[in-house]
């Protein structure tokens, strides 16, 4: 009975240690940008897409129809499209406001 209590706290101690020593490891290899972008792709975007296919199965979200899941797409691509050009065009008129005439 006492040796159960003395080896899960040994057991999570080894189990820290081995995570700390897999964080020294990798950290040099986190400073470049690309390999930043890879961990959220690899991680956090399945996390997020996760949660929405949760909210899917559980019938919170109810499917689409082809027409309204289509009209969903272009609506989302069209605004992401408008997006970036004007956080574009904000960006380059900020530059040329600040550069010499």
């Amino acid at each position: 009975m006492n040796d159960t209590p003395q080896t899960e706290p040994t057991q999570r101690h080894t189990l820290q240690n081995k995570k700390r020593q897999l964080l020294i490891e990798i950290r040099h290899y986190l400073t470049h940008p690309l390999a930043l972008i890879g961990l959220v792709v690899l991680v956090f975007l399945p996390l997020f897409y996760g949660v929405h296919a949760f909210l899917f199965w559980s019938g919170i979200i109810p499917p689409l129809t082809k027409d309204v899941g289509s009209v969903m797409v272009h609506t989302i691509l069209s605004d992401g499209f408008m997006g970036g050009l004007y956080s574009r065009g904000a960006h380059g008129a900020k530059r040329s406001a600040t550069s010499p005439a």
